[in-house]
């Protein structure tokens, strides 16, 4: 899940959200984006940390990517199990 996403279903504004992650609500707004957005910017480890226990794991690291065959439920996500 976008960190966006969970921002609005809780209905909380870009300050709110920055104030909850203790960043600016610039800094917010620019993470909210979409990674093909010109302001996107990816937060720093300590910040994807501290989103990931805010959102209870909804929102992790790779959602900070355009990365969509590893969201769970992808298609042609594949494991070689060949040994």
């Amino acid at each position: 899940m976008r960190l966006d996403e969970w921002r609005k279903i809780k209905e909380l504004s870009n300050r709110e959200l920055g104030d909850l992650l203790d960043i600016s609500t610039e800094t917010a707004r620019c993470i909210c984006l979409s990674p093909s957005e010109p302001d996107f910017r990816v937060p720093r480890p300590h910040v994807v940390a501290a989103i990931w226990r805010l959102t209870d794991g909804q929102v992790g690291p790779a959602d900070f990517y355009d990365l969509p065959a590893l969201r769970p439920g992808a298609p042609g996500l594949q494991h070689d199990t060949a040994a």
